[in-house]
């Protein structure tokens, strides 16, 4: 019997073990070179989680011929659904089994449920926030790792609004012996699946609030306090509410090691530090004096600048990610002045450092996911003035070209996984473009189907031959909703509507609308059905229907009616599947019902609108709620009567 155990060294020799105990007792050695056959397997200490759930999770079953590497896969996946803390694989040898087939018997462990999450001495900030924020619900597997975030989230909150944490404990408690001793009966006979839970507390001893009144610098000679002070995150307290000046210990940090050092660095003082720092507290009134102390240094200029090692790009392009910057309001949209870093001026460090992560992102959008760019700063002699000088540079080594391999998709249960892979721009092949992959990152989150935030794509590369793989995780939420409302009184008297959509009808992306509106002056139906694959095909089509019935409260004399239909198909232009052609027709009919007899719009006849349509779209959002890159441009042109007939002729 061979043993596998869930750590990664032990995964790994796990699979040579099994490949060598196998090749030992084979009759009848598998087709596929390095393969075992598997003959059964047995599942032992699931008590909650299915057993069906479970081989679903191994991703492999009786009779499949696997490699070493599937087992470790398989071991990892158990460990990332959060239900077991303990996963053990076993290959045990059956003479019974045809082939040399092995039995795998995979034992587990499972994690307790979390029966009950308690926060005592927390005041200032709610524990549904805590929980909310963490993402931990009654119900839950224990994870200790959860535990310690929802420890830093307490500390994170209470520091947000100035307190700070003298004392912070956890414990998990037994949930049934817990009930069981309180009355006084024996545990023995509660079952295993509701035994296995616990209680989880939070105990926390909260400090004084306190509040920042006034911050001072010392040692700074170069720029004044004031402008020191509109640098940081972390303000004194200010007029009445609108500024509290609430001391937060991981702000002030990042000031002390981010924004004052960016400030001064940008600014040629790439010797500044921050010396030290003290808090002076009044205990009676938790009011604190922040004293800062600096040493700024000498301020350097730019000697020169050059790149070595680039051959994929030109050294003038690489130049320009460092020499010319946008400076203004409108920068952010590539607006703006123009300025130029250039020898005998300031050297900018930030600008620096930030440039040289763009050309980082430039060679990894073009397939150089190993390139290393080093950045270099080299103190000179100083120039004619005595300034101090320095001499920047890139040094470059591009490796080589990365192409795309296997392209894995994971958790989709509902989702059909052709759905997903319609949203990667990167394809099994393709040289390897960051940009590329965050942008199918961003429109698979951009489905809806899935809960958010979706985990990023893990990445494994491979050096050797350049390949990287790539897995999208994703987990199943739901997405159909039925809604429904009613109102009674004044004019109308009751009043609702009735509604369901489901956006993805089927796990095929196809939606479904339906709706009713019910009233004393309204009866409106509505219904649409869209497919954006007819077919499995890139041909998208649409269908909808409504029947309406309203009467204006301006027009007491009548009431209208209108119902119809639509029909549109959309197809993909040549060579971009992100433009498409679409093609419509609608057919509906308005008819007037007179109350009274005197003349009005409601004595006119009933009136048929006939309407082609055809439209021109290009849509490349990586995202369809929060777009923050790609463009949506639509062109439509339609034609009602003439050849089509019904009652009136216009174009639009």
């Amino acid at each position: 019997m061979i043993r596998f155990r869930a750590t990664a060294r032990a995964a790994a020799w796990a699979a040579a073990l099994l490949l060598t105990g196998a090749a030992g007792y084979a009759q009848e050695p598998d087709s596929a070179v390095g393969r075992v056959p598997i003959g059964a397997i047995q599942i032992v200490g699931n008590q909650r989680v299915p057993e069906a759930s479970i081989l679903t999770t191994l991703g492999f079953s009786a009779g499949d011929s696997i490699l070493g590497p599937a087992l470790s896969r398989a071991i990892q996946r158990l460990y990332a659904s959060g239900q077991f803390e303990n996963v053990e694989i076993h290959a045990v040898t059956d003479a019974s089994q045809p082939g040399g087939a092995v039995t795998l018997r995979v034992t587990m462990t499972e994690r307790p449920l979390i029966s009950d999450i308690e926060f005592r001495g927390l005041q200032n900030v709610k524990p549904s926030q805590v929980r909310d924020t963490v993402g931990r619900r009654i119900g839950d597997p224990y994870n200790p790792a959860r535990v310690t975030a929802a420890e830093g989230m307490v500390r994170t909150l209470l520091a947000r609004k100035g307190y700070q944490v003298r004392k912070i404990g956890t414990r998990a408690e037994p949930a049934e012996d817990r009930v069981a001793a309180a009355r006084g009966r024996d545990t023995s006979a509660v079952p295993a699946v509701q035994a296995n839970q616990v209680r989880l507390i939070f105990e926390v001893e909260e400090g004084q609030r306190v509040a920042i009144s006034d911050i001072e610098f010392t040692g700074n000679e170069k720029f004044a306090s004031d402008q020191l002070r509109s640098v940081l995150d972390t303000k004194p307290e200010g007029f009445l509410w609108l500024r509290t000046g609430s001391y937060d210990e991981e702000r002030l940090r990042e000031d002390m090691r981010q924004k004052l050092p960016d400030f001064y660095q940008s600014n040629g003082y790439i010797d500044f530090s921050v010396t030290g720092d003290s808090l002076a507290v009044d205990p009676l009134t938790g009011k604190a004096r922040l004293v800062i102390d600096v040493h700024e240094g000498q301020q350097y200029l730019l000697s020169s600048f050059d790149i070595r090692g680039s051959r994929r790009f030109s050294s003038d392009e690489l130049r320009r990610l460092f020499e010319e910057r946008r400076t203004g309001l409108l920068s952010g949209f590539g607006l703006g002045k123009t300025n130029r870093q250039e020898t005998g001026e300031v050297f900018d460090a930030v600008a620096f450092r930030d440039a040289a992560d763009q050309a980082q992102r430039l060679y990894a959008n073009n397939g150089y996911l190993y390139a290393q760019i080093n950045p270099v700063v080299e103190r000179v002699a100083a120039d004619s003035t005595g300034r101090p000088q320095v001499q920047a540079s890139w040094e470059i080594q591009e490796g080589r070209v990365a192409t795309v391999g296997v392209v894995e998709v994971r958790g989709n249960t509902f989702t059909h996984e052709n759905i997903i892979r319609n949203q990667l721009l990167l394809l099994p092949g393709d040289v390897y473009s960051e940009d590329l992959l965050l942008q199918s990152y961003r429109r698979i989150s951009g489905l809806g189907f899935f809960e958010t935030p979706v985990p990023l794509p893990q990445m494994n590369p491979d050096p050797n031959t350049g390949e990287v793989s790539i897995t999208f995780e994703v987990k199943e939420r739901q997405t159909g909703s039925v809604n429904f409302g009613t109102a009674i009184g004044g004019y109308g008297g009751l009043s609702g509507f009735l509604g369901y959509d489901q956006p993805n009808l089927f796990g095929l992306a196809k939606s479904g609308h339906l709706r009713w509106e019910f009233g004393k002056y309204s009866n409106n139906f509505e219904a649409s059905y869209s497919d954006p694959s007819i077919r499995s095909s890139w041909v998208s089509g649409s269908l909808s229907l409504f029947s309406s019935r309203d009467r204006f409260f301006s027009f007491q004399e009548g009431r209208r009616r209108r119902t119809g239909a639509g029909l549109r198909f959309g197809l993909p232009m040549p060579g971009d599947r992100f433009t498409r052609l679409s093609l419509g027709y609608s057919l509906s009919r308005t008819s007037y019902e007179k109350f009274e007899d005197a003349a009005s719009i409601f004595s006119l006849p009933p009136g048929v609108q006939s309407t082609f349509t055809v439209g021109l779209s290009r849509n490349n959002l990586d995202h369809t709620t929060f777009p923050p890159a790609g463009p949506n441009q639509q062109i439509e042109a339609a034609l009602s009567g003439g050849m089509l007939g019904g009652a009136g002729s216009y174009p639009k």
